[in-house]
C-alpha cells in the first residue's frame, strides 16, 4: 500500500486544502490589484461570480451565494466604493437590478482574465489532459455531494 493509499478522507481533504493555499500564496502577487483592494471573501465572491456569469441579477446573485438580498446589498456597498462593481436597473425589467463594472472593475477584470491565461500556459497545460479531466471530475463529485446535503 503507498503512502497516498493509507491517508483517510480527513488527512487527503486537508493535505488539498494545503495545497490550494500554497498554490494561491504562490500566485497573488501575479494580481497585485486584487490584493491592494482588501476585498472581504463575500464581496471577492461577488466580484468573481458576476465575472463567471455576467448579467446576474441581485436575487440571482443571492440564491447562488446561498445569502441573502440584503448581504449582497452590503457588500455591494464597498463595491461601488472602490469602483469595481455597480448596480444598475435591467433594461429589460426596470424592477430587476443588474451588476456592472466600474473603471476599476473593468481594469481588475482585464488583469483577472490575463492571470487566468497565464496560468493556463504556464503551469495548466503541462498537466495531461486526463489527469485534468479526473480531477475535474473528483471536484464535480464533491461539489455534487454538498448540493445533495443542502438540498436534503
Amino acid at each position: 500500500m503507498s503512502e497516498m493509499e493509507a491517508c483517510t478522507h480527513r488527512e487527503l481533504f486537508e493535505q488539498a486544502v494545503n495545497t490550494l493555499e500554497n498554490i494561491s500564496t504562490l500566485l497573488q502577487p501575479e494580481v497585485p490589484m486584487l490584493g491592494e483592494l482588501h476585498l472581504t471573501t463575500r464581496q471577492e465572491a461577488l466580484f468573481f461570480m458576476n465575472l463567471r456569469h455576467e448579467g446576474l441579477t441581485l436575487t440571482e446573485m443571492a440564491h447562488r451565494l446561498r445569502i441573502s438580498k440584503s448581504a449582497v446589498s452590503q457588500a455591494m456597498k464597498r463595491l461601488e466604493e472602490e469602483d469595481l462593481l455597480y448596480r444598475a436597473a435591467n433594461k429589460e425589467n426596470k424592477r430587476e437590478t443588474q451588476l456592472v463594472y466600474g473603471a476599476k472593475g473593468r481594469k481588475l477584470k482585464e488583469e483577472l482574465t490575463n492571470f487566468q491565461h497565464y496560468i493556463v500556459d504556464q503551469y495548466i497545460s503541462k498537466i495531461p489532459l486526463e489527469e485534468l479531466k479526473q480531477a475535474n471530475q473528483v471536484i464535480h463529485r464533491l461539489e455534487k455531494e454538498i448540493n445533495n446535503s443542502y438540498k436534503k
